[in-house]
């Protein structure tokens, strides 16, 4: 139990904590790019050439091996209202995860069924 005069714990990194950045998995077996088609502020479908984009690395279970995914969502900008839009995400990913939800689920099994340790399921992937 907490003292009152006790602070929480910031959620955020602690003071003297090294950080960890995720640094991507050294290779991409495929690429799907996702451009928007009307302007999510306004409903117009009139937008300029793409002026920027966002990644995201996804691990996904395949039915051969494990593949790299680099999801590609570009950015355009609207012609009527000025507005800043983006292709939709796909469905088969978690934003800020590096796995998709079948990768996900299928390491849970392994750990929770399999009694695989993590650092041999990190081994697998």
């Amino acid at each position: 139990m907490k003292e009152e005069g006790e602070q929480k714990r910031s959620p955020v990194g602690q003071p003297g904590h090294i950080g960890k950045t995720r640094k991507g998995f050294g290779r991409v077996d495929r690429f799907e790019v996702s451009h928007p088609l009307i302007c999510s502020s306004c409903g117009s479908t009139e937008l300029s050439e793409v002026i920027g984009f966002q990644k995201q690395q996804v691990a996904c279970l395949v039915p051969r091996s494990i593949e790299v995914v680099e999801y590609q969502r570009t950015k355009c900008q609207c012609l009527s209202c000025g507005a800043f839009v983006s292709g939709a995400q796909s469905e088969d990913i978690i934003p800020g995860q590096d796995m998709n939800i079948g990768l996900q689920a299928f390491l849970v099994s392994l750990g929770n069924y399999g009694h695989m340790s993590y650092e041999k399921q990190q081994e697998l992937v």
